[in-house]
C-alpha cells in the first residue's frame, strides 16, 4: 500500500484519486507522492538559491547565528509578497504544503501507524499465549510433583502401619499401645 501511494501513477490521498491537477504545476502530483516530494525538494532548493542568505552568513551550527541582531526582530517584507504569486517555486511550495504533500504524508503516516498497531497487537497476543503456556507448564509440573509427593507419603504411611502391626505388642504396655494406635489412626488428633 505504501509503494502504491509513493510510486504508482495517481494521487490516492485526494478524494478523487484520478484528478491530480495542481494550479501551479498541473502534473506535479500525477506520478505519486515520491515524485511530488522530489519536486518539492527541488523547489525548496531553488528558493534557497534565489532568495536565501548570502553564503558568508551561513554558520556551522544552528545554535550560533553569525549576527545576533539579524534575528532579534522579524518583520514582514511587503516587497516579497509579490513573490508568492510571481515565482512558481514559491507558489508550488505553499500549495504543496497546504494540500497534496501534507495529505499524502498523513496517509503514509496512517499506513505506518496501522502496520505498527497490527505488529504490536500480534506481539501482545503471542506474548499472552507464551505466558499462558508457561503458566500451564508450571501448574502441571507442580501438580505432578504434588501428586508424586502425596502418593509417596501414602506409601510410607502404609509401610509404617504394616511395620507397627508387625511389632510384638506383648512387649508394650497398654498405654504405649494406645499411643501408637492414636498416632497411626486416620481420625483427627487436633485435641491431643
Amino acid at each position: 500500500e505504501h509503494n502504491q501511494i509513493m510510486y504508482n501513477i495517481g494521487c490516492p490521498w485526494r478524494e478523487d484519486p484520478k484528478n491530480c491537477t495542481m494550479p501551479v504545476i498541473p502534473k506535479a502530483a500525477e506520478n505519486g507522492l515520491f515524485a511530488l516530494l522530489q519536486q518539492f525538494i527541488d523547489a525548496i532548493e531553488n528558493i534557497i538559491d534565489k532568495y536565501g542568505p548570502a553564503e558568508e552568513e551561513y554558520v556551522n551550527s544552528f545554535d550560533r547565528p553569525s549576527d545576533q541582531l539579524l534575528h532579534d526582530e522579524v518583520m514582514f517584507d511587503r516587497e516579497k509578497l509579490k513573490l508568492l504569486h510571481s515565482d512558481l517555486s514559491v507558489a508550488f511550495v505553499l500549495e504543496a504544503l497546504d494540500g497534496d504533500l501534507s495529505q499524502g504524508l498523513n496517509l503514509i503516516s496512517k499506513i505506518f501507524e496501522d502496520e505498527m498497531n497490527g505488529i504490536v497487537d500480534t506481539v501482545h497476543l503471542e506474548n499472552r499465549a507464551l505466558f499462558g503456556t508457561y503458566m500451564a507448564m508450571v501448574f502441571l509440573t507442580y501438580l505432578a510433583l504434588f501428586r508424586k509427593t502425596m502418593n509417596g507419603s501414602r506409601t510410607e504411611t502404609n509401610l509404617s502401619r504394616q511395620f507397627i502391626t508387625m511389632m510384638p505388642s506383648h512387649v508394650l504396655e497398654l498405654e504405649e499401645m494406645d499411643l501408637v494406635k492414636r498416632v497411626f489412626s486416620t481420625a483427627d488428633h487436633s485435641a491431643d
